[in-house]
């Protein structure tokens, strides 16, 4: 009977992988082994595993640990088998996504992340301030076409890793264009990169460069991509790109031209996997902004 059971839990595991929906359960067992089922009820003992409104199977409460919602994710990872034939072809591809963030305090860069409007930036992009508008480009049939969203909400900052988390809320349902993001495994030194942000305020601004080094201690900013793709103050945030189109980076601070040229630094993609997965950990509360560090403007380091 154990052994029937075990194969069942197994098939039911293997299954439930295939397909996660914002309503599904996680549901832990004592063995070790997890569930998923779109809903679960508990009555007389017995917890009630639901798929499609019908019962699926039943498990002894004393056998469950516990259930909790699954988390959607909020990002896609890299998809594209091939890397796009040119820079220009690539940034084609994912500049519809790369977004302008402004707030009374001045303006940065930023991409979008999920197709409900999630925005990735830099923390002190958006430092001190909560009144911040995101314009996104779209391509019309002949011009440019600029959306300025002015209802934005900071959901999430981590001030250490310099990232921060936005979403727009628009007046009507929107379907945002997406970048996906990449790992920072698949960097190697002398790798072509790309950059897409708003220097000084120049909107779309692409540059190219290598990876001169995949991970750098950069003294206090810590794990670090160095490249050598040109980025100016207001490029903070946005995304550094490999030629799959992937961000493998998020810009954050560059030396003064007078001090050094072609040393640009950005914050690994692994790291902003890490925060966009733990996001309800760096919640941002603007009625108690415990904020431990201040980030200078990447212009003047």
């Amino acid at each position: 009977m154990k052994t029937r059971l075990k194969k069942l839990l197994s098939c039911l595991v293997a299954i439930s992988a295939c397909a996660v929906s914002a309503e599904e359960k996680l549901v832990i067992l004592k063995n070790g082994d997890t569930l998923r089922a779109q809903s679960v009820e508990q009555a007389d003992g017995i917890v009630t595993l639901k798929s499609g409104g019908k019962a699926f199977l039943e498990i002894p409460k004393q056998q469950v640990v516990r259930w909790l919602p699954v988390e959607p994710t909020l990002f896609e990872g890299p998809a594209r088998a091939k890397p796009f034939p040119s820079v220009s072809a690539a940034a084609r591809a994912v500049e519809p996504a790369c977004v302008l963030i402004r707030h009374p305090g001045g303006s940065g860069s930023g991409f979008l992340v999920s197709k409900e409007g999630l925005v990735v930036t830099n923390a002190h992009v958006i430092d001190g301030s909560t009144q911040i508008e995101v314009t996104v480009f779209t391509k019309g049939a002949d011009t440019l076409e600029r959306k300025v969203y002015k209802k934005v909400e900071i959901l999430a900052t981590a001030q250490l890793d310099d990232l921060a988390l936005l979403r727009i809320m628009p007046d009507k349902p929107v379907t945002f264009p997406i970048v996906r993001l990449g790992v920072s495994e698949s960097l190697n030194v002398g790798d072509a990169v790309f950059a897409i942000g708003n220097p000084l305020g120049l909107e779309r601004t692409v540059t190219t460069g290598i990876v001169s080094l995949a991970l750098r201690n950069a003294q206090r900013w810590g794990l670090s991509v160095q490249h050598t793709a040109p980025i100016s103050s207001g490029n903070s945030g946005g995304a550094l790109f490999n030629q799959h189109g992937e961000v493998v980076g998020i810009n954050t601070f560059v030396y003064r031209p007078q001090v050094a040229e072609n040393l640009g630094f950005a914050r690994p993609v692994n790291v902003l996997r890490e925060f966009l997965n733990a996001n309800s950990a760096f919640a941002f509360d603007p009625s108690t902004q415990n904020n431990g560090v201040i980030y200078h403007s990447p212009a003047k380091q």
